[in-house]
């Protein structure tokens, strides 16, 4: 899994315009400092692994990867587009208007365009979830998330 989440990091650094976040997590803290928001969270989630055929094994490996952002400037507010919806879809499903196609600026488009990881993967599999979440543990911090569930598999030789 360390191979995928360094690929991954690699991937958001050179494809997400580094003003869109403040920190990079592996693992989901819980509790996030609002100093680091907006941030992105890369949370391995689990690994599978079947067999192939007598000499190879099929790794499944589950991620989620989570936009997260304040959504306390929000509160009681009635704007007619909530600005953190509309920041958390373009960064994590950006299109362009005249095709329809993922940018690859956004982190759908990235693993969507990047579909083999730099040789790690020969399937993968997305779902984007948004959502409202409290992180404050010694400060009210609600923020908006953003989240996709990321599947990659490869075939790798059994010794």
């Amino acid at each position: 899994m360390q191979n995928t989440i360094d690929q991954l990091k690699t991937l958001i650094k050179a494809n997400i315009n580094n003003a869109d976040y403040k920190a990079i997590y592996v693992g989901d803290p819980v509790f996030i400092p609002s100093s680091t928001l907006p941030c992105i969270i890369i949370n391995p989630e689990s690994n599978s692994i079947e067999t192939n055929d007598t000499a190879q094994d099929m790794h499944r490996q589950e991620f989620t990867i989570t936009y997260a952002m304040d959504k306390r400037k929000e509160l009681n507010k009635v704007p007619d587009y909530v600005v953190t919806v509309k920041k958390m879809l373009e960064i994590m499903e950006a299109r362009d208007s005249s095709t329809g196609k993922l940018k690859t600026t956004s982190i759908a488009g990235m693993l969507r365009g990047n579909f083999t990881l730099s040789e790690i993967a020969t399937d993968q599999f997305v779902e984007i979830l948004y959502g409202v979440q409290n992180r404050g543990e010694r400060e009210e911090l609600i923020t908006a998330e953003a989240q996709i569930r990321f599947i990659v598999e490869d075939i790798v030789l059994r010794n």
